[in-house]
Parts: C-alpha cells; structure tokens; sequence
C-alpha cells in the first residue's frame, strides 16, 4: 500500500496538471488582448488608458465555474482506489468549502511547489515583480464574469472559512482587497501533502 505522502502529493500534483490547463487558457486570452506587450509592468500606455474607459457589458447571472469541480472528484475518483485518506478532500468536507475555496488553495499552493508558477503569475497580472497569488489573480483565473467576481470576493473575508480557520493567510492588509497576496498555512500545506506528523485536529484546535 503506498503511504500517505506519496497517494496526496500525487493527487495533488494532478489536480495541478489540469489547474495548468485552466492558467494556460487566460494566458492566451491575455495575449489576444493587444494593450498587453513586450512592456509588462514597466509602463501604462495611452492605449491602455482609453481601453480601461470603454464601458463593458455584464451579464447579471452568476455562473460558477462547473470544470473545476469537476477535475477534483476526478481525481478523488482515481485516487480514492488506494483506500488512504484525501487530504485536501477532508479538508474540503471538514471546513464545507466550495470550489473556489478549493481552487484558491490549489493556486497558492502551486507556487509553493514549483517556482514557474510564480513566472506565470506575474505574467497574468502584467508585472514581472507580481509574483505571489493575489485575490485578484484567483478571480479572474476562476470567475467567468465580472458580477461573478465581485460576488466571489466573500471568500476572501475574515469571516470566511479559508481565513477563519487559517487555512491560507491575507498578506498586504493596507491593498485593496483584490490586491492582496495569499500564503498558505504551512501546517496546513503539510498536511495536504499526506506528512504524518500533523494532526489536523489538534491543528484546527490550535487556531
């Protein structure tokens, strides 16, 4: 039977497999938009000015993204064949967090495993010193719409699970919400990764 360790950083690692699919998509919606260049982060052109005054449509439904749901019982499916515990699973059950929740601790814990993320990163939020996963990074990469967004920003307060429960960390507390930067827990991390020397209820008690 393989050990804990190596069933959640496996799961872990192919949810982040199709998360990449989901960066890969607004990057290349980011590069069709022709305000962004070879000039990242450096300079706010004329170009840009105008085209943050063009007003834009908005639909007034809110429709939350279905595929990310979807790749997590994926690979709960595929995982849960080792009758070993899901991390990231229990935690989800635990703290009833919904998929952005889900997807927010996926994103920052990213970063937290492979330093490409943290190019990609700075790339989608036009600023190479951008490199930390913001609110607002988490918005777009998740939500299809704007009135979808600003609906979504309860996740990110004090009296939301994630936070209530320190399961990720607000840094910058002084930024507008969507500019604050997100970091993980580290016990929580660890945890998630299948370590067996954390205890998530005495974790959760400790909080």
């Amino acid at each position: 039977m393989k050990d804990s360790f190596l069933v959640n950083t496996g799961y872990i690692l192919d949810l982040l497999s199709e998360i990449d699919k989901i960066i890969a998509e607004n990057i290349e919606m980011f590069r069709k938009n022709p305000k962004n260049n070879d000039f990242l982060g450096l300079h706010i052109s004329e170009e840009e000015v105008d085209s943050l005054l063009v007003p834009e449509s908005h639909s007034e439904k809110i429709v939350m993204r279905e595929d990310v749901a979807k790749i997590i019982e994926k690979a709960k499916v595929k995982h849960s064949e080792t009758c070993l515990e899901l991390r990231l699973e229990k935690i989800r059950e635990m703290f009833n967090l919904a998929p952005l929740e889900v997807f927010a601790i996926l994103i920052v814990l990213a970063r937290e495993l492979d330093l490409k993320y943290s190019k990609l990163f700075a790339y989608l939020q036009d600023d190479v010193s951008k490199t930390k996963v913001s609110v607002g990074l988490v918005l777009n990469l998740f939500c299809k719409s704007k009135i979808e967004k600003i609906y979504s920003r309860r996740y990110f307060y004090d009296s939301s699970p994630l936070m209530k429960n320190s399961i990720i960390f607000i840094e910058d507390k002084d930024e507008p919400l969507i500019e604050k930067t997100l970091r993980m827990n580290e016990q929580f991390l660890r945890f998630i990764l299948g370590e067996d020397d954390i205890n998530i209820k005495n974790l959760v008690a400790s909080e």
